[in-house]
C-alpha cells in the first residue's frame, strides 16, 4: 500500500513537474488509431528500448529521483481524426526503467475554447484504487 502512494506521488510529480527537467528530441505525431494500434501488445514491465522500439522517439522526457528509484516519463501527442482540433498525449511512466504506467492528456478545440480531459493519479486513485 505505502508503495503504492510513493508511486502516484512521483507520477503526480512527474504529469505536473515535466518541465522541470525534459528534453526534447526529434518526434513524429501519430494519428490516434495507430497510436491505439501500437498499445494493443504493450504490457507493464516493458523496457524503454521496447517502447522507443514501437514509438520512436518521444517529444519530451522529464525524470525525477525518489529514495535512490529513478523514474522517467516519455510523451508521445497524436492527432485525433475527429470534427474537432484534437490532440491527445500519452505519458509512459518507466520505474528504473521498465514501463509502470500509461497515462493520457486530451486537448480539443473548438472555435476559440480549449478543453482538457485527463486521466489524473488523484482521479485513478479515487475511482480505482480505492
Amino acid at each position: 500500500m505505502k508503495k503504492s502512494v510513493i508511486i502516484q506521488i512521483v507520477v503526480l510529480a512527474l504529469l505536473t513537474l515535466s518541465t522541470s527537467s525534459f528534453a526534447q528530441t526529434r518526434s513524429k505525431h501519430f494519428s490516434y488509431k495507430d497510436f491505439v494500434d501500437k498499445t494493443e501488445n504493450l504490457e507493464p514491465g516493458a523496457s524503454i528500448k521496447e517502447v522507443k522500439k514501437i514509438f520512436g522517439d518521444p517529444y519530451k522526457i522529464a525524470f525525477i529521483k525518489v529514495d535512490n528509484v529513478v523514474y522517467k516519463q516519455y510523451s508521445y501527442k497524436t492527432n485525433s481524426t475527429s470534427q474537432q482540433s484534437t490532440y491527445i498525449t500519452y505519458n509512459f511512466i518507466f520505474e528504473q526503467g521498465k514501463l509502470i504506467a500509461l497515462l493520457e492528456d486530451e486537448n480539443y478545440y473548438e472555435g476559440l475554447q480549449i478543453y482538457k480531459n485527463h486521466l489524473t493519479l488523484d482521479l485513478l486513485k479515487k475511482e480505482i484504487l480505492e
